[in-house]
């Protein structure tokens, strides 16, 4: 018996995948994504202002070459300086500012309140080089959010937490296309003259629906337990909820439909759903990841929804920032919404 098993699961290439090559993949993955951080080797990039004075462009090249800072990014205006923080483009922002020659320098370091630790990172950096910017007096912090400067965390997590579980419950939902399949329901329906279009239509409907019906239960919660506000720019709340629904109900139905089984299917979504919230920013903030992973990181629908929540729940922009996040998402759940489409079809003559 032990010998017919394991012949069973050599031959399944699904199956032995899932079990042998999946998890180092993942290891990977998780590893790249927290080990820097987690283990104390952590660099930012930041902005950096500087008067024109000889003192301070020597504190800023100093600045340049310290370990802890991975690229410095020079503007010509302290506004400038909150532009690049706010837009997350960098994770920190330096202003080196010595109007009075006779006078000590003075910094002001600015930060968005849901990327603390690249300040408290550059805080360190500028103390080793002037022991005395450690000082209040001598260094002040600006936090760019316009809103839930005091509930930072709760606000970013809405957002991650929304768009992990609008995923794992669309595969859960979706699920259902095998089970229907299995019990004969799809060929009837799809004996029709609309064939199986119109089933997969109205399953990424639900899950659409389902998904701005989940959203809203979460921002409820996290207003009422955390005090989070909901108010600053309801519009750009509203594209990233149908956005994100989008979004996930068509990569749900995606994967789903290119897997065999309903078990295959359920592993798959699964590992999917944890591979995109670790390296979208559902897990953590994606300025902790590496950069390649980051990068990588901002496509995804995790990473996307993100950055359009943050339009309206920390970073602020409104519905005009939260547009080209919500656009990619719809334009992604639409395309794989054709894929589910296009893969339903084929595996319904392939079972014919």
């Amino acid at each position: 018996m032990l010998w017919a098993m394991t012949l069973g699961l050599w031959r399944d290439r699904a199956a032995f995948a899932l079990t042998f090559l999946l998890p180092v993949f993942i290891y990977a993955i998780f590893a790249a994504v927290f080990a820097s951080a987690a283990g104390g080797d952590f660099s930012v990039r930041i902005a950096l202002y500087v008067d024109a004075d000889p003192v301070a462009e020597a504190l800023a090249l100093g600045l340049q070459q310290s370990p802890q800072i991975a690229g410095v990014t020079r503007v010509p205006t302290v506004e400038g300086l909150e532009d690049e923080v706010r837009s997350g483009r960098v994770a920190a922002g330096l202003a080196i500012l010595r109007p009075d020659q006779t006078a000590a320098p003075r910094f002001q370091i600015f930060a968005e309140a849901t990327r603390e630790a690249p300040a408290v990172v550059l805080e360190s950096a500028l103390a080793r080089l002037a022991p005395d910017a450690a000082s209040e007096e001598a260094a002040a912090r600006v936090f760019v959010n316009p809103v839930n400067v005091d509930a930072p965390m709760a606000a970013y997590y809405a957002a991650g937490v929304a768009m992990l579980f609008l995923i794992l419950s669309g595969f859960q939902t979706a699920l259902a296309l095998h089970e229907e399949r299995d019990a004969g329901v799809i060929e009837r329906i799809a004996a029709s003259p609309s064939g199986i279009h119109p089933l997969i239509d109205a399953r990424f409907i639900f899950i659409a629906l389902q998904g701005v019906a989940q959203i809203g239960v979460i921002l409820v919660a996290a207003a009422v337990i955390f005090g989070v506000d909901l108010g600053y720019a309801p519009l750009a709340l509203a594209l990233a909820s149908i956005g994100a629904a989008i979004g996930a109900a068509g990569l749900t139905l995606a994967i789903t439909t290119l897997c065999r089984s309903r078990a295959q299917a359920h592993a798959v979504g699964t590992v999917v759903a944890l591979i995109l919230a670790a390296i979208g920013g559902s897990m953590a903030p994606k300025f902790l990841m590496p950069p390649q992973i980051a990068a990588i990181g901002d496509w995804t629908p995790n990473g996307l929804g993100i950055d359009a929540f943050g339009a309206a729940l920390w970073a602020g922009g409104g519905a005009e920032a939260a547009l080209a996040p919500t656009g990619l998402l719809v334009a992604m759940g639409l395309a794989l919404l054709a894929v589910a489409h296009i893969a339903g079809a084929r595996a319904l003559s392939a079972n014919a």
